[in-house]
């Protein structure tokens, strides 16, 4: 898990392009991919908060999506991930309100 070793390293974007060039969708890589979505959209909120960049928003709605995806099949592995990710995106809009619900 290069892409964490980066993270703690706080070269956010080298963790960030090392995920996307490695998420891997189905087959015995799922379970990795799984969790590299939900880093991805970590990280992709991080940026949108510190850059202020629209395209980061995007990215990180990406990562929700799989992730709802995921949840509705394997709730009770996934659904805690959604909701991080779904209270992320709201932090990064500035909507207090809906990230803490």
């Amino acid at each position: 898990m290069i892409y964490l070793y980066n993270v703690w390293k706080r070269d956010i974007k080298s963790a960030y392009n090392f995920a996307k060039k490695h998420t891997c969708t189905k087959g015995a890589g799922l379970l990795n991919g799984i969790m590299v979505f939900f880093y991805k959209g970590l990280m992709a909120f991080y940026f949108a908060r510190s850059k202020g960049e629209r395209e980061w928003i995007d990215e990180g709605l990406k990562s929700v999506s799989a992730l709802e995806s995921w949840c509705k099949r394997y709730n009770w592995n996934y659904e805690i991930k959604y909701f991080i990710l779904l209270a992320e995106y709201y932090s990064s809009l500035g909507d207090v309100k809906n990230s803490m619900e």
